[in-house]
C-alpha cells in the first residue's frame, strides 16, 4: 500500500522526501497490525510520532538533565504540553486494549495478547497501556533508522542492490525471510550504522 500510494507518485512527480519520517509511520502501521492486533489511523500514527517527539525532549533528554523540573510543571508551558502528550498517547493505547477486548478471535502469541493474558498485570490497564506504550517505542524508532540506513548504503553501492533484487526476484515474497543475501546486507548496515549511537545523534543534531 505505501510503495503504490505514497512512494511511487513520489518517484513519478520526481520528488524528495525524508526516509526515516516514511519509514516511521510503515513501522508504526506494520507494528500495530501484526503486534497489536489493531487498524491504526493516519491520524493516530502522526498524533503518536508527534507526542512522542515531545515526551522524548522533556522526560528523556531535559528531566534527565535537570530532575527538579518535576516541581516546576507550573511554570514550564512546555512541561505541560509534554503531559498532555502523554494523556493522548494513553488513549490511543486504551482504545487498543478496547479493540482486542472486542476481537471474536484474538490472534495468539502477538505481543498484545501475551500481555492481556498475563496475570502479573491482573487486568490493570494503565499497566498494560504502559507496557504496549514501551514496545511501541522500543521497536518503531531503532527499525526505521536502521532500515533507513541499509538503503542509503545500497543506493550507494548499486552492484550490491541490483544482486540483492535479482536474488529477491527469484524467490516469493513470503520466503524473503530466508535469503541469505537479504540477512547479509542488513548485518552490514547495522555493523556500518549501529542503531542506538545514530539514534542519539539524530536527536542532539536537532
Amino acid at each position: 500500500k505505501w510503495l503504490k500510494e505514497i512512494l511511487t507518485p513520489m518517484v513519478q512527480n520526481n520528488e524528495s522526501f525524508d526516509v526515516v519520517k516514511e519509514l516511521l509511520k510503515v513501522v508504526l502501521r506494520a507494528f500495530s497490525e501484526t503486534a497489536l492486533q489493531y487498524d491504526i489511523s493516519d491520524e493516530e500514527i502522526y498524533m503518536f510520532i508527534t507526542e512522542w517527539d515531545l515526551i522524548a525532549k522533556e522526560y528523556v533528554l531535559k528531566s534527565a538533565a535537570n530532575p527538579f523540573r518535576k516541581y516546576l510543571t507550573a511554570i514550564l508551558p512546555e512541561r505541560r504540553r509534554a503531559a498532555q502528550a502523554c494523556d493522548s498517547v494513553y488513549k490511543l493505547f486504551h482504545r487498543i486494549i478496547n479493540n482486542y477486548r472486542n476481537l471474536d478471535s484474538p490472534m495468539e502469541g502477538t505481543v498484545i495478547d501475551l500481555i492481556m493474558k498475563n496475570p502479573t498485570f491482573k487486568n490493570d490497564e494503565n499497566i498494560i497501556a504502559s507496557e504496549l506504550f514501551l514496545y511501541m517505542v522500543a521497536g518503531h524508532d531503532t527499525t526505521a533508522i536502521s532500515v533507513s540506513w541499509i538503503l542509503m548504503e545500497l543506493g550507494k553501492n548499486p552492484q550490491e542492490q541490483r544482486s540483492l533484487r535479482e536474488a529477491l526476484s527469484k524467490m516469493k515474497p513470503e520466503e524473503w525471510s530466508k535469503s541469505e543475501l537479504l540477512r547479509n546486507v542488513a548485518r552490514e548496515g547495522m555493523r556500518l550504522h549501529p542503531v542506538s549511537s545514530h539514534t542519539v545523534a539524530r536527536e542532539l543534531g536537532r
